[in-house]
C-alpha cells in the first residue's frame, strides 16, 4: 500500500526521519544516521537529537547544502503523521506486510539498517546511553534498555571483524544501567584509538548530536 503525507511546506534542509514502519526510497549517496539505543523509558531523548541535528550551525553553508539532503536519519520510534516531525517524514512511503511475524517484525527492520551500515560504513550507528526518564518509565514489567546492550555488543564485534567500527558512536551519560561494564567492555575488545575517538561521555542528547555533527562533517567534508 502507498500512502502521501502532504507537507506542509517543502524541507529539503531536513533530513528525512523514518519511522520503523516505514520504507523508503534509497540513493548510492546517501548517508544513514541510525539512532540505537533505549526507546521505552528512554523520555524519547532521539527528538532532541533530531533538532539538534537540524538546527546546529557548526557547518558551513555549503557543507549543509550538501549534506542535508543526503542524511536519512533512522529512528526505531513509532512515531505517526501527527507527531512535531511528520514533515520530515517522505512524501510517499509504503507499508508492507508479508503476513509472517518475523519477517513483518520491527527487529528485523532495525538488523537490515544496522547491519547495512556497519558492513558498508554508509553511515553511523549512534547509540545514545541515557538513564532512565523518571516521569515516563518503561511500563511494560522488562528491564530498561534491556535490548540495548545485546545491540552494543553484536554490532561492535561486526564491526570489529568487518574493520568498520569507525561507523560505531557510543555516547553516554554516567548514570546509565551498567555503563561502568559496556565501557570495560569496549575498552577490552575495541582499539584504544576506538575508545578515544568514538566513544565519550554525553551530558544530554544535544551534547550527543554535536559531537555526531561533527564526526559527519570529519568524515563527508571531501565527499
Amino acid at each position: 500500500m502507498l500512502f502521501t503525507i502532504t507537507k506542509k511546506e517543502v524541507i529539503m534542509k531536513y533530513p528525512i526521519i523514518v519511522p520503523a514502519y516505514y520504507y523508503f526510497p534509497r540513493k548510492p549517496d546517501d548517508v544513514l544516521i541510525f539512532l540505537a539505543g533505549p526507546v521505552l523509558g528512554g523520555g524519547d531523548w532521539q527528538e532532541e537529537f533530531f533538532h539538534i541535528l537540524c538546527s546546529q550551525t557548526a557547518w558551513t553553508a555549503s557543507f549543509r547544502e550538501k549534506m542535508l539532503p543526503r542524511l536519512k536519519v533512522i529512528i526505531p520510534c513509532r512515531w505517526d503523521k501527527d507527531h512535531k516531525f511528520a514533515t520530515n517524514f517522505p512524501e510517499v512511503f509504503e507499508i508492507s506486510r508479508t503476513g509472517d511475524k518475523f519477517t513483518d517484525s520491527q527487529t528485523v527492520w532495525e538488523i537490515s539498517h544496522l547491519k547495512e551500515i556497519v558492513c558498508y560504513e554508509n553511515g553511523f550507528i549512534v547509540f545514545g546511553l541515557f538513564p532512565e526518564s523518571k516521569d515516563n518509565p518503561r511500563s511494560d514489567g522488562n528491564p530498561y534498555a534491556r535490548d540495548t546492550y545485546g545491540e552494543i555488543a553484536r554490532y561492535t564485534s561486526i564491526a570489529n571483524f568487518k574493520h568498520s567500527t569507525g561507523s560505531i558512536l557510543v555516547g553516554y551519560d554516567e548514570r546509565f544501567p551498567g555503563i561502568d561494564v559496556i565501557k570495560r567492555n569496549l575498552q577490552y575488545f575495541l582499539p584504544e584509538k576506538w575508545n578515544s575517538n568514538n566513544l565519550r561521555d554525553a551530558l544530554s542528547p544535544t551534547h550527543l548530536a554535536l559531537w555526531v555533527a561533527d564526526k559527519i562533517m570529519r568524515r563527508y567534508a571531501n565527499t
